[in-house]
């Protein structure tokens, strides 16, 4: 079953038109199933925040930035989450 939260991904919505290959797969990767799409990092600060808009569109399901993107417009929150999953 594919993650309920798929239509609301901002993630997806917005970068599926430009990079289909890297956006197909992490459909594939996080999207498919219950089980891979509860390792997606937005799905989770969304049910953490309950508000998907504070999630940066660039924030990949990974949790880091899209190529070609940094963390410059991302929240104070956001910094500190993605440094505590991949610095800290």
């Amino acid at each position: 079953m594919e993650c309920e939260m798929i239509g609301q991904c901002e993630f997806i919505n917005h970068y599926q038109n430009q990079n289909k290959i890297v956006i197909n797969g992490f459909i594939n990767k996080y999207c498919k199933s219950k089980e891979s799409s509860n390792k997606c990092i937005r799905k989770r600060l969304m049910s953490i925040l309950e508000i998907n808009n504070k999630i940066p569109i660039n924030m990949m399901p990974n949790g880091l930035c899209y190529p070609g993107t940094d963390k410059s417009k991302w929240s104070n929150e956001m910094k500190k989450y993605y440094f505590i999953q991949n610095e800290g």
